[in-house]
């Protein structure tokens, strides 16, 4: 009897282990590759069931590609929201595809005469990659998106001028970040 009390007992144990390494619910992470240029983006990702997550990121960006040109102030704002499918039934792990919208607006302002000029653009890719979760909820994502870009708009306080769409590569990604 005591045996058996032992095995059900370790058995309950190991299980109850197993179940808690699955169980992340969310996550938090950055994408390093933007960083490199001045460009700070969050994501978080939040599971809704076995096979789905929904996703929402925010990005900012000052200068182009992290250079600033002299006369000129100009910053980024970037919103995503996507929902992440994981055919393996194990959200936020192993592969998965995330259809996404990504709403940028970028501000520029010519210092010497204080002209402001907005431009407005959305893209809809999609995202397919590759998730690992280690121990003490250490995150890690490899990604690649294609999609396409709508036409833009540019405002500024007299004129509006569309700028064109394109289709292509919208996202690489190494991603970094703490699952709980």
């Amino acid at each position: 009897m005591k045996k058996k009390i032992i095995f059900v007992t370790m058995v309950l144990f190991l299980t109850t282990n197993i179940s808690f390494a699955q169980q992340e619910k969310n996550v938090i992470y950055v994408n390093i590759l933007p960083v490199l240029l001045n460009n700070l983006n969050v994501h978080y990702e939040r599971v809704v069931s076995d096979k789905m997550s929904l996703l929402v990121g925010l990005g900012y960006a000052s200068g182009i590609f992290g250079i600033t040109i002299e006369d000129f102030d100009i910053y980024t704002t970037a919103l995503k929201l996507g929902i992440g499918f994981y055919p393996a039934g194990k959200t936020l792990r192993g592969f998965y595809l995330l259809p996404n919208i990504i709403m940028v607006t970028t501000n520029v302002k010519y210092k010497p005469t204080s002209e402001t000029a907005t431009a407005r653009q959305t893209t809809m890719s999609v995202e397919l990659g590759h998730r690992w979760i280690w121990s003490g909820g250490v995150f890690f994502d490899l990604s690649i998106g294609m999609g396409m870009s709508s036409e833009g708009v540019v405002e500024t306080k007299d004129k509006k001028e569309t700028i064109p769409g394109r289709v292509g590569l919208t996202h690489v990604g190494v991603q970094i970040g703490y699952a709980w």
